[in-house]
């Protein structure tokens, strides 16, 4: 499965979202973020185009991927979420929000 640029930008995007739901940084949460944006080898253009980026537009662009692709996205927010071994209201309600308007269903990873 191979993301797009837009796509590695609006992945990053949300999770980024999530990340900051709380007011904090967790150094779990940063130390999950590295590690996305060094599978998704992320550069700094990147960086400074998520910043760009609105999250409706992340959504729009999450909404036009394929399933294979939402799964990763879905199992990449679920590890951001649990990064911090804190699941917050706000950091579901990014989720839900997320999944909402990108057409995605919420079954867990791998239900059909």
């Amino acid at each position: 499965m191979e993301f797009t640029i837009l796509e590695k930008r609006a992945v990053i995007k949300v999770l980024s979202d999530v990340m900051l739901a709380d007011g904090e940084i967790d150094p779990g949460e940063r130390a999950y973020l590295g590690q996305i944006f060094n599978v998704l080898k992320i550069s700094e253009q990147d960086t400074k185009e998520i910043v760009l980026m609105s999250v409706s537009e992340s959504i729009a662009i999450l909404g036009q991927m394929d399933d294979a692709k939402k799964e990763g996205l879905s199992i990449m927010m679920v590890e951001m979420i649990e990064a911090d071994n804190d699941i917050n209201n706000r950091e579901m309600e990014i989720f839900a929000a997320v999944f909402a308007g990108a057409g995605i269903s919420l079954s867990l990873p791998g239900e059909v």
